[in-house]
């Protein structure tokens, strides 16, 4: 008896379910109904005639190429210097901090006429 009441119960709540399902679906239905549709009408295209193609005269021959002249200076790559003791010791500059113009905290140096910084203590 109390598995027949289980069952009872179970296929109650999927029956509910299903109805909140089948409201919910209503519902937007109504509230967004679908986009209109784009209906086409045949409508004949006005036709017009290309414009008449005319050829280009053809090319003048091209006078003909003498070979490139190579060089025996192009063929072999210029050697390059080589590393010394006087390159490998570069003297950096040191390197110094800015020092701020002010100790103040405001980005503008000057404040608007009749007012006056103040800061929590210890700042």
């Amino acid at each position: 008896m109390l598995a027949l009441e289980i069952l009872y119960v179970a296929m109650a709540t999927v029956g509910v379910l299903i109805l909140l399902q089948l409201i919910t679906y209503i519902g937007v239905r109504v509230m967004y109904p679908p986009e209109p549709k784009i209906i086409y009408r045949e409508v004949p295209v006005p036709y017009q005639a290309p414009p008449p193609v005319q050829q280009a005269p053809p090319p003048a021959p091209e006078p003909p190429r003498l070979p490139p002249t190579i060089k025996i200076s192009d063929l072999y790559p210029k050697p390059e210097p080589t590393l010394t003791q006087d390159t490998q010791n570069i003297q950096l500059p040191e390197y110094e901090p800015r020092k701020p113009a002010s100790n103040s905290l405001r980005m503008d140096a000057e404040l608007p006429a009749g007012l006056q910084e103040t800061r929590p203590e210890g700042l």
